[in-house]
């Protein structure tokens, strides 16, 4: 598990590359058949249907490369724009899933929202 703080302006696009190894041996781990999910909310006890938003494969998260172990976040300006215009501290974590239903939280972190100064 990886703590990374991560810092972006609300209303506008923020994107990540990350590349996932097995924790047993450091070897890339294979994504294909995996889930990934990436759940952002304001407090880490907050049920994840209260999330401020979800990006999975297909929806915020494309793999780069299953086989290599690599993966693409993108969050878009709708899944922050209706927070208020001021500095928004949010926790986050990604967790895979492998094809064997084994289960990781790979990164973890707080997510610092800032407002945006040009408002369109």
């Amino acid at each position: 598990l990886t703590t990374t703080n991560l810092n972006m302006v609300r209303g506008r696009t923020f994107s990540f590359d990350i590349h996932i190894t097995n924790t047993a041996d450091g070897s890339d781990e294979n994504l294909t058949n995996g889930t990934l999910t990436l759940t952002a909310k304001y407090d880490v006890t907050d049920a994840n249907a209260s999330a401020v938003f979800t990006k999975t494969i297909g929806s915020g998260i494309t793999l780069i490369s299953a086989a290599d172990g690599t993966a693409n976040v993108t969050i878009l300006p709708a899944d922050t724009a209706a927070l208020p215009y001021i500095v928004m501290n949010l926790v986050y974590d990604l967790r895979y899933v492998s094809s064997a239903s084994e289960e990781w939280s790979v990164l973890q972190g707080n997510l610092q929202v800032a407002p945006n100064v040009t408002r369109t």
